[in-house]
């Protein structure tokens, strides 16, 4: 049973594996910053199958896409959000190690070099 908690403070996000059980949101508001806590569980998803891992990334991108949310509509912020995003997805594949979701998150695996070209 794989549980998390994303968190996002201003805009720099973290991960936890083994967060208590259910999936909720909170926020924190301290000296400027805000601080989202949304908790996701993995527990109902073979992460070990395409289709497992796919339906998982599903809620996981909406889970990151929460907590990295700022509320504001700004270029700076919408900047912010993009980069926080990207961090915390980076993040959680590296943490999970689950090459299914990896490849739904398209993400490069941990330790993989990947070349691109136009």
């Amino acid at each position: 049973m794989t549980r998390m908690l994303i968190t996002a403070l201003a805009a720099i996000a973290a991960i936890a594996v083994a967060a208590p059980a259910s999936a909720k949101e909170t926020t924190v508001r301290t000296a400027g910053y805000v601080q989202t806590t949304v908790e996701v569980s993995a527990a109902a998803y073979n992460l070990d199958t395409a289709r497992g891992a796919a339906r998982f990334a599903d809620v996981l991108n909406r889970a990151v896409a929460r907590a990295c949310d700022t509320g504001e509509r700004t270029m700076t912020a919408q900047r912010l959000e993009r980069a926080c995003v990207a961090d915390t997805m980076r993040a959680t594949v590296a943490q999970l190690d689950k090459p299914y979701l990896t490849a739904a998150l398209r993400q490069p695996s941990p330790g993989q070099i990947v070349i691109a070209s136009r």
